[in-house]
């Protein structure tokens, strides 16, 4: 449950919320639902995270989508020598389904949902759980419901012709702040004008695969306007990214640096009807992180939440990416239309071919002796000077490549290097209804 009267606390190390009980309080895994116990609890506030695994108050499903805030509930149970207290709270995690019959008032309905879900067949444990719906409904505060960005959806594939329209439903949901965790409240309006304004960018498969590899070994960074491709902008990586697992950035300029925010994809999974109405409501993207940037702070490694949107840029910047531009579907080019908009533009990123280089030369070390075979050169980053007379540094991402004489055999090695891309064996998907 969520109480806003009590800090949520989560596990460090499972990310699953925590339960509490005594006073002062001690925190415990939750018993059941395949929360794994092999380890103490190990509590930060789950306003921290990134992603928080909880389930849906009212069915168990694995991927709650509102918080909604109604009536404080509290179950008692007498046994021969004990009483049992247990406070459900006043705020449930809902996902699409439950929130849904919420919504219409489909009371029943919900629980027969709930009981179904929980496998439950007694007749006495479904009249309990409607009455502790109907507890906590009767008292349900609509202006409060709060979207659950934490909340781990699986990858959804977005069309770079739809990106204008993703752009679009994540400027309406800044326009609601209210719908927003407190946390992303206080920039939403400026992200949302800056999401207007902004550059368009995908990231093909082979560029996002790149990108991840690089941003793994990420050196310090100094983020600056020359840096930028653009002022404002919100980039798409064509698969969430496995430093940080985040699938979208957007970064909007401020008065000295830039308002910088990670983004998760949301809704694969749910059915025709609960998707189509998340698309609408919601879109395709929620906030997951958001941090202030100076400009000429510097971005200290992989291990910082800007490290995968700084290696795009980085790469982007050292003239790796070919650049071409893309204009959107017609459907949304018609519906700009309709509004005096522009027709919108999404910028296409994928890796520039090299052109055949000759062979590297021997370069000589130690005692000057030529090698007399040929090395592959992991691919690994390189500071390189720039700027005014060079007297500013940049990292600089190299390929992997031979070393040695043109003549010489090469040194035999376990490794496979791939030069340029493999094509990916991704499996299809199901495209989203046009929303």
């Amino acid at each position: 449950m969520i109480d806003p009267q009590v800090e949520e606390m989560a596990c460090r190390v499972c990310l699953h919320v925590l339960n509490s009980s005594g006073e002062p309080a001690a925190y415990v895994h939750p018993a059941g639902l395949g929360v794994v116990t092999d380890h103490e609890p190990d509590p930060i506030p789950s306003r921290r995270l990134d992603t928080v695994h909880r389930r849906c108050d009212f069915c168990a499903d694995r991927r709650p989508l509102w918080a909604l805030y109604g009536g404080d509930l509290t179950s008692i149970a007498h046994s021969a020598d004990t009483t049992f207290v247990n406070r459900f709270g006043a705020s449930w995690a809902a996902c699409a389904t439950c929130h849904a019959l919420i919504e219409t008032g489909k009371l029943d309905q919900l629980a027969r949902h709930a009981a179904n879900a929980l496998g439950t067949t007694s007749p006495n444990a479904y009249q309990h759980i409607a009455e502790f719906h109907h507890g906590f409904v009767e008292h349900l505060d609509h202006r409060l419901t709060v979207l659950l960005t934490t909340t781990a959806w699986p990858a959804t594939s977005i069309d770079p012709r739809s990106i204008p329209k993703v752009r679009d439903r994540l400027v309406r949901l800044y326009h609601s702040p209210q719908q927003l965790p407190q946390r992303f409240r206080p920039s939403a309006s400026a992200i949302a004008d800056g999401l207007d304004r902004g550059h368009l960018i995908w990231i093909d498969d082979e560029f996002t695969d790149l990108t991840d590899a690089a941003a793994a070994s990420l050196p310090d960074v100094t983020v600056s306007r020359d840096l930028l491709p653009a002022d404002d902008g919100l980039l798409l990586w064509s698969r969430p990214l496995q430093v940080h697992d985040a699938a979208a950035a957007s970064w909007t300029r401020k008065d000295g640096g830039w308002d910088i925010v990670r983004y998760r994809t949301i809704g694969e999974g749910l059915d025709g009807a609960n998707l189509q109405h998340v698309r609408e409501q919601i879109g395709w993207l929620v906030p997951m992180n958001a941090v202030s940037v100076a400009d000429g702070q510097t971005i200290r490694g992989a291990t910082e939440p800007t490290a995968a949107l700084a290696t795009t840029w980085v790469l982007i910047a050292q003239k790796l990416a070919e650049v071409r531009s893309s204009a959107a579907s017609k459907a949304i080019g018609k519906a700009y239309a309709r509004t005096g908009r522009p027709a919108p533009e999404v910028t296409l990123v994928s890796i520039r071919r090299p052109s055949v280089r000759t062979p590297n030369p021997v370069i000589p070390r130690g005692d000057h002796r030529p090698l007399a075979e040929r090395v592959w050169v992991s691919p690994h980053w390189r500071n390189v000077a720039y700027g005014p007379e060079k007297s500013l540094r940049r990292p600089r991402w190299i390929d992997p490549f031979l070393r040695g004489p043109a003549d010489a055999p090469i040194k035999s090695s376990t490794t496979v290097r791939v030069l340029g891309g493999l094509p990916q064996q991704r499996p299809p998907h199901r495209g989203d209804k046009e929303a």
